[in-house]
Formats: structure tokens, sequence, C-alpha cells
């Protein structure tokens, strides 16, 4: 774990100075000594945040300063792994385990690497010995190894030590807690990730991350009351921490909560001088959703113009003139976003909607199939292609798709129907006429649908009852 102490991210004062020193070193202004536990420090916080050349530059000018230290020498090993110099990292370890085989720093090290070559179970014999250090806390240690193990993606490991070092003095570890909240969410055991992170805040009840990764949980699983809480705390204990409030925008959104969502993303937006086209974006997705269109497309257009290339703007002016059932004007829009983004099924439904409006039935079913591609088990689009089908009289086809739909709870209103005729077309009377009566306990319209695609059914005495043209 780092000494440098973070507050906010940002390094403790005490330890900023130390930096500064450093610096002034570097240049040539200051002839100052350092002590090993100021160069720890200062490798740690640029290996930490992947400032690999100055971390190395740290290690080298540390090394001049101690050329026996045992602990910086263990952070040079550290770099190599991290550089993939794991060779040249092999041969330092050795030599440090030999001076000092029951150094953490060195065991760490050492199990690290073994991890890298794909040997879990020797490294989990170094760190399994390591947590019996008689001389270290127990929680202390055990947060090292987790720390490796995450470095790994191994979060059930790291989470195991985890437990074993909360049940051994780590009740209060902030830090440990923190780590078991985390492994706990990577693991999508999200009610164990909320408990760590309420044990967190019990211990630090100003946390920022810790109210923000709760505040991220809880809208995870849709607690949008509970997450727009956690926000709140969030805003309130950072430093101008504008996530937070564009967090809460979509708490509202997804509340259907759309007038909130507007103000709420507007506040962001003035907190954080965010006047991006996300943003407006987001705006206009919330004035669509009031049905106030006029306002989306303003928004949408302001976003396109400031970022001609993000295909969301041209998409959303798009569906705004669909709700309007402007169609020749929607359909150049939908096409440019498509310019822009082709992998969006979205915007190739957009399409086919449009073109089938239009009457073109052949261009529609290209489009909702190409949507397919990105959207390959949506029982809506499957519907949307097999009433295509239907009134390009390929039964067949049809019929595949629509079954597909009806697996997949499709809500369109029209497959009964559609499956009726299919049926009938096939000659499956019978199973026809059951189909046409779920459609019509939807709707009664669905009879005089089904016989406008089905004229010769008027005449069979299975649907003579269904006929109310007369």
């Amino acid at each position: 774990m780092a000494n440098y102490e973070l507050n906010n991210n940002e390094p403790s004062p005490r330890f900023q100075q130390v930096l500064q020193r450093y610096q002034k070193a570097l240049k040539g202004e200051l002839c100052g000594f350092f002590d090993e536990e100021d160069m720890e420090d200062i490798i740690d916080y640029f290996a930490d945040s992947q400032q690999l050349q100055k971390a190395e530059e740290a290690v080298n000018f540390g090394l001049r300063l101690h050329p026996l230290s045992v602990s910086i020498k263990t952070r040079l090993a550290r770099l190599l792994i991290l550089q993939k110099r794991r060779s040249a990292a092999a041969h330092l370890l050795h030599s440090l385990v030999q001076l000092e085989p029951e150094n953490v720093d060195v065991m760490l090290c050492q199990a690290d690497l073994l991890l890298y070559d794909g040997r879990s179970d020797d490294a989990k014999r170094i760190f399994k010995k390591l947590v019996l250090h008689p001389t270290e806390r127990v929680d202390e240690l055990c947060l090292s190894v987790a720390y490796v193990y995450c470095d790994h993606n191994m979060y059930a490991e790291a989470k195991s030590f985890l437990a074993y070092g909360y049940a051994h003095g780590g009740q209060k570890n902030f830090h440990l807690c923190f780590q078991q909240a985390i492994c706990n969410e990577q693991l999508g055991m999200v009610d164990e990730a909320i408990r760590f992170y309420n044990i967190v805040l019990d211990i630090d009840p100003y946390s920022n991350d810790a109210w923000f990764n709760l505040g991220q949980l809880y809208f995870s699983v849709s607690q949008y009351d509970k997450a727009l809480e956690a926000y709140d705390y969030a805003a309130l204990t950072g430093d101008n921490d504008f996530q937070a409030y564009l967090q809460k925008a979509h708490c509202f959104f997804q509340k259907e909560s759309y007038q909130k969502a507007v103000e709420a993303y507007l506040d962001y937006a003035r907190r954080a001088n965010d006047y991006s086209a996300p943003i407006h974006i987001f705006i206009g997705e919330c004035y669509e959703q009031m049905e106030n269109l006029d306002e989306a497309y303003n928004y949408f257009e302001k976003a396109s113009v400031l970022d001609p290339e993000n295909p969301d703007g041209w998409a959303g002016m798009c569906v705004c003139m669909m709700d309007q059932e402007r169609y020749s004007e929607a359909l150049p829009l939908v096409q440019k976003a498509l310019r822009i983004n082709d992998e969006v099924g979205s915007y190739w439904v957009y399409l086919g909607d449009i073109y089938e409006n239009l009457n073109d039935l052949q261009l529609a079913l290209n489009a909702y199939s190409h949507a397919q591609i990105y959207l390959p088990d949506s029982a809506e689009l499957n519907a949307l292609i097999g009433g295509i089908y239907v009134y390009l009289a390929n039964f067949e086809a049809a019929l595949s798709c629509l079954m597909k739909a009806k697996a997949g709870e499709s809500t369109n209103e029209e497959l009964p129907m559609l499956l009726a005729v299919c049926l009938y077309k096939l000659g499956q009377a019978d199973q026809a006429s059951d189909q046409l009566t779920l459609a019509i306990l939807k709707s009664q319209d669905c009879a005089k649908a089904f016989f406008e695609l089905c004229p010769e059914a008027k005449d069979d005495p299975l649907f003579i009852n269904f006929d109310h043209s007369n």
C-alpha cells in the first residue's frame, strides 16, 4: 500500500513538499538528502500513476543515494515486471531473496512474477507464508496480497485474503474494507459490495469515492432513489465532483422524471462548464420522452452543430421527424448517422421503419436484416421482419421469424394476427383460427386486417364467424 497518502486523490501536503524538493534536486537546483522512505514514496507515487519512466528515474536517483537498499531494488523489480522485462526482474529478485528472504516487498514481488508466469499455486504458497509474517499487521499484509491479485483480475482470490484480513483485525481498516467492496462488485456480488461500502462509510462518512461507488451500484440494480441519495452525498463530500451531478441526472431519466432530469443536466452543465454535444443529446432525449418534439429537435440539432461526427445527434433529429411521421425528412438524417457509425443496430431499425412507411418493403427488409447483425436476439426485430415477409407473400420465412418473435415474448400487437395469416396461407387453418382468436381479444381491428390479407378466408366455414364486414 502507498505510504505517500492521498487526500481526495491528491498527495498529502507533506508528500507534496518531498516531491517538490525531489524535482528541484533533479534539475540541480537543490542538493538535498532523501532517506529511503522518501524515495520509496516517490517511486510508488509515479508507478501507481503509471508514470513508469519517472518511476525508473526515481529508482536510479534513489540507488545513487542508497546503493544497498533492498526496498528500492524491489521497486526496480516491480518496474521491470510492469515493463514486461520479466527475465531481468527474475534475475534481480533471485539476488534479493538471497539477501532478505522474509522481506515483505520481496515476497510480494516474487509472487507477482509467479502470477505473470501462470504459477498461481506457487504464488499462493508465498502469500500464505507472507500473511503469517511476525512483525507486520495481518490485515495490512492481506490487503497487500489483494492488491497484487487485483492487478491480475483475480478478484475471488483477492476476496479470500481480504476476508481473512477482515477477520484478523481489519474491521476498521478503511482500505481493506474498500477493496472488499471493489472485489465483490467485480464478482457481481452487488449486495455484498453495498454492505462493504456501508462499512467503509461507517469508518469514514466523508469518503467521496465510497459514496459515488455506492451510487453506481444502486444505479446498476435500478434502485434510483437510493442512488440519488448516494450521489447527493458524493457531491457534498467531493471537491467539484461533477460526475455525481451528471449521474443524478441519469437517475431522474431512468425514473422517467424527465423534467427533473433536464434541470439536473443543466445544473451539471453549469457547474462543470460542460455544454458538449452529449449533454445536449441527453436533454434532447428527455424532451423527446416528454413529446416536446420541437425542443428535442433543437437540442439534437445543437449537438450536431457542436460535434457533427457524433451520430446520436443526427439519429435524435431523425426520431423526432419519425414521431411526426415526416419520413422523407427523417431519411437523410439517419443516413448521416449511419455514415458516421454503421454498427448501431437501432439506426438500422430506424432506417427500416422509414422505408416501410415509405412503402419500399425490400429496402425495409434489407435494413431490418442488417440490424440483426447487431441485435441478433431481438424479438421485436423478428416481428418486424416477419411482418415484411407477410406483405411480400414469403409465408414460410415470415412464420419462422414470427415464431422466434413469439418465443422471445415480443410485445408487437400484430403478432397473433400475422401468425394467423401465415398459418392460414400454409394450410394450417385450425392453428390460424386459434391465433386469430387471440388477436381479436387484443383488438377487433385484427379481423379486418386478417381478411384484407386472406380474403379467401371469408368463404371458409372455419372463419365465417370472424367476418363482421357484412
